[in-house]
């Protein structure tokens, strides 16, 4: 835009100084010289920043690959994260460059990624006979119903488990988990059908939280289907409550009766047991 208002000025041709009495030729210069110096500096500036930017990067890219050879793993994957953090936050390049070390910080994390596993890898191999132990006795475990006995095999299993390095446990904990859901399921079903108290969901939620825990997934996908089931349940009671209010002028030992106060008692006892166990989720 200034250039063009130069060109502009430089067509009308020079302005004779017997009628430049504001100076406005000298003025125009000057404010012309001024935008130049400006704009001189501004890229200055901004090659500067640029410079820095991508030191920045260059300097991220390298703590990555220097992390590939840690001792480590767990503070080393919080590290990781941290980078990301810092790399996601900084200011925007322009494309070419910003396309180049996106590449080569993928790369350091993949190469980062590629170390962990070859860790883990070596160290369950190391462990692998401990890990079966571990596994064996938690199947054992979830085979129990009785309380005692079972908080008992859970003491075993845990301070066998804490043996293991945390990388260990790390990996093996998703395994667990899944053993863990089963037997959610398996007791739920029981109780479910018997109308009995959810107390062993306490006992595996309890688990979960010795394990460092305290809210996986997966008792989170419980809770939203248990209260699920709870609705499910409100609404059998609901046509349970008043088919047996049809029969409520009928003698106690009616049969159609019976069997009605029977089925609402039953959703009841259902909805109570589900209850009981929603809050310690």
């Amino acid at each position: 835009k200034v250039f063009s208002w130069k060109e502009r000025w430089e067509k009308l041709g020079p302005v004779p100084r017997r009628d430049d009495t504001q100076g406005l030729a000298k003025r125009f210069w000057q404010m012309f010289k001024t935008f130049l110096q400006e704009k001189d500096k501004f890229f200055k500036e901004l090659k500067k920043e640029k410079g820095t930017l991508l030191e920045e990067r260059k300097k991220l890219i390298q703590e990555v690959y220097a992390l590939k050879n840690t001792e480590d793993w767990e503070k080393a994957t919080q590290q990781i994260l941290d980078i990301q953090k810092l790399w996601k936050g900084a200011k925007r390049l322009a494309k070419s460059p910003a396309d180049k070390l996106n590449i080569q910080f993928k790369e350091a994390l993949q190469a980062f990624e590629e170390g962990r596993t070859e860790y883990n890898q070596s160290f369950l191999k190391e462990h692998q006979t401990h890990i079966k132990k571990i596994l064996d006795l938690l199947k054992e475990l979830l085979g129990l119903h009785e309380k005692q006995s079972f908080q008992e095999g859970w003491d075993k299993f845990l301070k066998e488990f804490q043996i293991l390095p945390s990388s260990v446990q790390q990996t093996l904990k998703e395994e667990i988990y899944q053993e863990l859901e089963k037997k959610w399921d398996q007791e739920s079903k029981i109780s479910m059908e018997q109308g009995l108290s959810f107390l062993w969901a306490r006992w595996l939620i309890k688990c979960i939280r010795d394990l460092g825990d305290p809210n996986p997934p997966f008792l989170q996908k419980k809770k939203i289907e248990n209260q699920k089931k709870i609705r499910q349940l409100k609404e059998e009671l609901f046509l349970h409550q008043r088919n047996l209010s049809f029969f409520k002028n009928n003698p106690p030992e009616d049969p159609l009766r019976k069997e009605m106060q029977t089925k609402v008692d039953l959703t009841e006892k259902k909805i109570k047991a589900i209850e009981s166990a929603i809050p310690s989720v």
